[in-house]
């Protein structure tokens, strides 16, 4: 059931009304680094393809964990790994929080389902 990110809660966590606009500045982060820097495209193919999931009205738990798998799977090939890398798989752990679902971070630093492995 697809629902608006800024209507659920989880244990009173809620999802503030800059976090979509941050996800947004992650990708512009990232596409102004893959303009000096090849090494970069896997992190802004990956957060491009995350945001146009994302950036909707309303999302299903299901959309929210297409973006983790897009996210996983950009991580375990060669990408940078640094803060904005960092900062997307917090925002998308507290997403998917939100929906219900916890989740942790497993040792290639992946987000998988607490409890699943």
């Amino acid at each position: 059931m697809k629902k608006s990110p800024f209507k659920v809660s989880n244990q009173g966590e809620i999802i503030d009304e800059n976090f979509f606009i941050r996800l947004k500045k992650i990708e512009q982060y990232y596409k102004r680094l893959s303009l000096e820097n090849d090494y970069f495209i896997p992190n802004l193919k990956s957060v491009e393809a995350i945001n146009q999931i994302l950036q909707r009205e309303m999302l299903s738990s299901d959309e929210v964990e297409k973006a983790i798998e897009i996210y996983n799977e950009t991580n375990l090939k060669q990408h940078h790994n640094g803060t904005g890398w960092y900062d997307l798989r917090l925002h998308l752990r507290h997403l998917v929080f939100v929906f219900g679902k916890e989740f942790q971070i497993d040792e290639n630093f992946n987000l998988i389902e607490k409890n699943k492995s």
